[in-house]
């Protein structure tokens, strides 16, 4: 069982001739259960290459979560009426607690804690058939990981500093209502024969088989 979290979204923006900003909270509220799994299972001990005993088991892992407030901040500069640069950035901190000691994979349902900070950065071209954005993004987490250790008897998750980059090359696009309508109705128009006809063109004389100069 994983139920959303509940979360509380506010945000502000501002406009004037040349720039936009918006600024965004996100509040997460803490859960006692984020998550749990409940599962039966069967452990079966082997001792020489024999099964030396076996029984029936109930596993219960449950992992809650903290309060937690990301927020966002977006701007876009207008260089020219139809050409701007826009650019943002958001933070995604993590909810879950820290990993602590050696653990082990009945302790813990999700065995990686990482925070992260996302931003981006481009140009928008905005035109009468839609609009063109073309930019980056980039990431950059960090937080703890449960790996394996194989070295200890009996082998163990063991938590370890971890950190992720990322870029992203981003190139979108939004075409308007208005340009699919105009392109459908040409096409409509030319396969029912209502299109206006090209004009007529006369076949153009091979040069190569025409003499240079008339005798």
């Amino acid at each position: 069982m994983a139920p959303s979290p509940a979360r509380v979204a506010v945000g502000a923006s501002a406009e004037w001739s040349r720039l936009r900003l918006e600024l965004d909270g996100f509040f997460y509220l803490g859960q006692r259960e984020l998550a749990r799994i409940t599962a039966d299972r069967e452990e079966i001990a082997i001792e020489g290459g024999a099964v030396t005993s076996r029984r029936q088991s109930r596993l219960d892992i449950v992992e809650e979560a903290a309060p937690i407030v990301n927020v966002g901040l977006g701007a876009e500069v207008f260089v020219t009426r139809d050409l701007s640069v826009v650019g943002g950035v958001v933070t995604d901190f993590n909810a879950l607690s820290s990993l602590r000691g050696p653990t082990t994979a009945e302790s813990k349902l999700f065995l990686e804690r990482m925070s992260g900070v996302h931003a981006g950065l481009g140009m928008v071209s905005y035109t009468r058939y839609g609009d063109l954005v073309f930019g980056a993004r980039f990431d950059y987490a960090a937080g703890q990981m449960a790996a394996v250790n194989a070295f200890a008897s009996p082998v163990r998750l063991d938590p370890i500093d971890c950190r992720e980059i990322g870029a992203t090359l981003v190139l979108a696009g939004r075409i308007s209502l208005r340009t699919v309508e105009g392109v459908a109705r040409e096409i409509g128009d030319a396969v029912e024969g209502s299109a206006a006809a090209p004009p007529e063109r006369t076949t153009p004389r091979e040069p190569m088989r025409a003499p240079a100069q008339e005798d």
